[in-house]
């Protein structure tokens, strides 16, 4: 049995309380790894939203802010529900003992979200309004967010999600109630534009993509951040997994690109090594093909001799240093992996802090102040305890969280993001060579 840092233990029967009168009258509610945590729908990326200026929600909360996890601990990838999970106990056991939200401890209530093939996580949404939830953090799914989402808007709660990183959903009927710690898979656009750049002058890309949302955000993001600096995206091509590989290389060959990027998605992993391959084969140095988020993997049984050695990859999110992770072997011993653990605790303190900003729990008071408390502020906090101190003192913060600095826009998305670069090693692993936070860049 694991230990629990807040006085409801995780994955357990919660203690009964009584729901909120007026949450009840509010609410009508229906009963693999990073690869697999993002949606199916195809978008390009919207514009970037201007700055609200509508005014803030009239308060809604009870004085108590309680925040509910929908997170997976079955299914496709439980894997990544341990760490998390223990991510939302620590910041909470932080945030409590800093002072609490307003005067009172946060209150937590964890909920299986399961995976996107299952049809559990409504059933679980509705558990959790139940016990008079103001913020759910998770799910960590693209897919599982579209399908909560409707359920949040109606019951005016905040969706906080730590792990869905799919273009469209920025373009979502969410009533501002929807933002996330994780960026926009778009952005790998500006990232890759940054690292190209820092090899050659003015780059000819091509990029090569799944024909979705994604490659569409991050075609539009790399386009316009390569043609910032001299550079140019010579050509978008969609990649058909039933195509001949050798075909498509020989095509993109003879754009005599200087890098390639490979955007194709994480069930394509087989077709993606065979492009590379070819492309190998047709004279592009492994060292200029780039593979992002969803591809990044181990391409030794694919790939023969050592033929990957050098190429490069990014991958959305920070790495938490050895103190984090002890922490998270602490709050629950069967914590393996650690992905997403960051990007979770910073939405926890994130939620905290905008509570404390609006000085009220109510789910749309908190969605509200989530940008503020997320940067713009001189007074620059990396913990909740800074932070809960900084507010305090009547100080304008800027949380930089463990995450890194995250910039929430008027959508509720990331402006920046950590991302870890990678270079491919003989026997065809990536390896993480460092993390970088790419310089903001209008999307155009």
């Amino acid at each position: 049995m694991r230990a629990s840092l807040t006085q409801t233990p995780p994955l357990r029967e919660d203690r009964l309380r009584m729901p909120r009168s007026n949450r009840l009258l509010r609410a009508a509610v229906p009963a693999l790894l990073i690869a697999v945590l993002a949606g199916c729908t195809a978008a390009p990326e919207s514009e970037p939203t201007p700055e609200p200026t509508a005014t803030a929600p009239a308060p809604s909360g009870d004085g108590v802010l309680r925040i509910g996890t929908l997170l997976p601990t079955t299914g496709g990838t439980a894997v990544l529900g341990p760490a998390m999970v223990a991510a939302v106990e620590i910041a909470v056991r932080e945030i409590n003992e800093a002072g609490g939200v307003n005067g009172a401890p946060v209150e937590v209530f964890h909920r299986d979200s399961g995976d996107a093939g299952e049809e559990r996580v409504e059933a679980a949404f509705g558990e959790l309004v139940e016990r008079g939830i103001d913020v759910v953090v998770g799910p960590s799914s693209s897919v599982l967010v579209e399908r909560v989402l409707p359920l949040a808007v109606e019951a005016g709660i905040a969706v906080i999600t730590p792990g869905a990183s799919y273009p469209e959903l920025t373009a979502l009927e969410d009533d501002g109630l929807l933002a996330r710690t994780m960026p926009s898979a778009g952005l790998q656009g500006i990232a890759l534009s940054q690292l190209i750049l820092q090899e050659r002058e003015r780059p000819e890309v091509v990029l090569v993509h799944a024909g979705d949302g994604t490659g569409a955000a991050i075609d539009e993001r790399l386009s316009h951040a390569l043609e910032a600096e001299g550079g140019t995206l010579a050509a978008s091509l969609e990649f058909d997994p039933e195509g001949d590989a050798t075909a498509l290389a020989a095509e993109i060959a003879e754009q005599e690109p200087s890098d390639v990027v490979l955007a194709t998605r994480g069930n394509q992993l087989e077709q993606t090594a065979a492009l590379s391959q070819a492309l190998i084969a047709e004279g592009v140095d492994a060292e200029r093909l780039w593979f992002t988020n969803e591809n990044l993997a181990d391409y030794g049984p694919l790939v023969a001799g050592g033929a990957l050695d050098g190429a490069h990859g990014i991958q959305l999110g920070a790495r938490p240093d050895d103190d984090f992770v002890q922490r998270l072997q602490q709050a629950d011993p069967a914590v393996l992996g650690t992905a997403l653990a960051l990007e979770t605790y910073d939405a926890v303190v994130l939620a905290a802090l905008a509570a404390i900003l609006a000085a009220d729990d109510g789910g749309a008071s908190v969605a509200a102040l989530l940008a503020d408390a997320s940067g713009g502020g001189p007074a620059v906090c990396t913990s909740a305890g800074a932070c809960i101190a900084a507010l305090a003192d009547e100080q304008d913060i800027d949380y930089d969280g463990l995450s890194g600095p995250l910039d929430l826009d008027a959508s509720g998305d990331p402006r920046r993001g950590t991302f870890g670069v990678h270079v491919y090693d003989a026997a065809g692993a990536p390896q993480r060579t460092e993390d970088i936070v790419p310089a903001l860049v209008s999307a155009g």
